[in-house]
């Protein structure tokens, strides 16, 4: 089949066109720069294979085909993006530093793509600093107050029952040792339950002791009355289906969920996790271990995805010095100082991966 010929004023443009009336295994066969701007000659995968079909085809000379596709494929967008970075050097540089930061490709291509174009280095910067600010929701610095109920939620290990524990600290401190009331559904990790009681007793608050498998309806209804409770639960992977449970049991009850996130999770995982515990049905979230994290930006991508509130920072196990109330422009710029480590960081030769974002 004869090649069809594509001029476009780039090789971004040209490339669109090739995979919009070729498809994604389009072969690229020659290109050269030609006065319109650029030219590519291109066949589909399929008609090249039907044409080598007489003879078949080795299965080498297939694999030989594929590989140069991907070869120049790779070529082809290396010159998109050295287009690109010649005539938008602002939006390749914050695309970049997003991308070295941790926040995901998603994120990266569309700030870069909706940033306005002429901005200097400074001046990008600071207009994405503005937006992630915009765009990060908070609860403010109250706690829930007494006659709520407030059940902390997430993956085991997360710092449940040690947020828990800094959060009825905080309270008592606030409203007194009898507007509090810890209750531990935890029966599963042994020395959770144990750990609660010391602390229950050293601020002089109520302490109940539910089993998980029981039903809560009746053992709420005995709770002091006119107190703050504070709601342990046990913690399961994102692909536990006792979550399910746990989440009806607590809906029925009326009790307010927030989600405890450890900022160390990958940002495939922290998403993952959002969705298993009920993303858009939980009130909050506490960020946790940040102390521990290398990055911060996985975690602030996924709570922009979901639009998920900021209730705490965790940032170690003292109690209750160590949990603050959201903190959105520090964690901003700490997200944005640090860096990806080798070997994941990105090469600017990888950067053609971004060939769309303008």
């Amino acid at each position: 089949m004869t090649p069809r010929r594509y001029v476009a004023a780039h090789a971004a443009e040209a490339l669109a066109r090739i995979r919009a009336e070729l498809g994604e295994d389009a072969v690229v066969l020659g290109s050269r720069a030609v006065p319109e701007g650029v030219e590519f000659l291109a066949s589909a995968y399929t008609d090249l294979a039907v044409e080598t079909q007489e003879p078949p085809p080795a299965r080498g000379l297939l694999e030989e085909l594929r590989e140069l596709r991907r070869l120049v494929g790779r070529q082809l967008g290396g010159l998109a993006f050295s287009q690109w970075k010649r005539r938008d050097p602002a939006r390749v540089l914050l695309a970049g530093t997003l991308l070295q930061a941790g926040f995901s490709p998603q994120l990266a291509r569309a700030l870069a793509a909706h940033s306005p174009r002429g901005l200097e280095e400074g001046e990008a910067l600071r207009w994405v600093r503005q937006v992630l600010l915009k765009n990060l929701a908070a609860l403010g610095d109250d706690l829930p107050r007494p006659g709520g109920r407030l059940a902390l939620v997430g993956p085991t290990g997360a710092g449940k029952t040690t947020t828990l524990a800094k959060l009825a600290a905080q309270a008592v401190a606030r409203w007194g040792p009898g507007a509090v009331c810890m209750v531990s559904v935890d029966d599963y990790r042994v020395g959770a339950r144990a750990q609660l009681v010391e602390y229950a007793q050293l601020l002089g608050c109520e302490f109940r002791a539910w089993d998980s498998g029981a039903d809560w309806r009746a053992a709420c209804a005995a709770l002091p009355q006119g107190t703050l409770v504070l709601i342990d639960v046990p913690g399961h992977a994102q692909h536990d289906e006792r979550i399910r449970l746990q989440h009806d049991k607590l809906a029925a009850l009326q009790v307010m969920r927030w989600l405890v996130l450890p900022a160390t999770l990958q940002g495939a995982v922290a998403d993952a996790v959002v969705h298993a515990f009920g993303g858009p049905e939980l009130a909050g979230c506490v960020l946790s271990k940040l102390d521990e994290a290398m990055l911060t930006a996985p975690a602030l991508d996924t709570l922009l995805r979901w639009r998920l509130p900021l209730a705490r920072l965790s940032l170690g196990q003292r109690v209750p010095e160590d949990l603050f109330p959201p903190r959105i422009s520090w964690l901003v710029e700490r997200a944005l100082r640090q860096r990806v480590a080798e070997p994941h960081r990105l090469r600017e030769d990888d950067m053609f991966l971004l060939e769309n974002v303008s």
